[in-house]
């Protein structure tokens, strides 16, 4: 299970939780059931978790594909799709 945190994404395994940091609070998540993503929605900051090496989670962040000069807020939902 995950949680939206202040502090980032918490991850509960049925036995341990797990912290994965996000650039600033996190505050909406949502599961992609067609590519198996996680995205979360923060305060000026959006993106997925990634797997890295040995399984584990990391935030990488999508806010650098948006154009240059170009500002989010909170982002309070996040919604999959099938169409994307």
């Amino acid at each position: 299970m995950f949680f939206a945190n202040k502090d980032g994404v918490l991850k509960f395994d049925g036995n341990y939780w797990t912290l994965i940091a996000t650039n600033t609070q996190a505050i909406s998540i949502s599961y992609d059931s067609v590519s198996k993503s996680i995205y979360v929605g923060c305060v000026e900051d959006f993106g997925y978790l990634k797997v890295m090496d040995k399984g584990k989670l990391a935030f990488e962040s999508l806010t650098k594909k948006l154009q240059k000069g170009e500002k989010i807020g909170m982002v309070w939902d996040c919604f999959s799709t099938p169409q994307g």
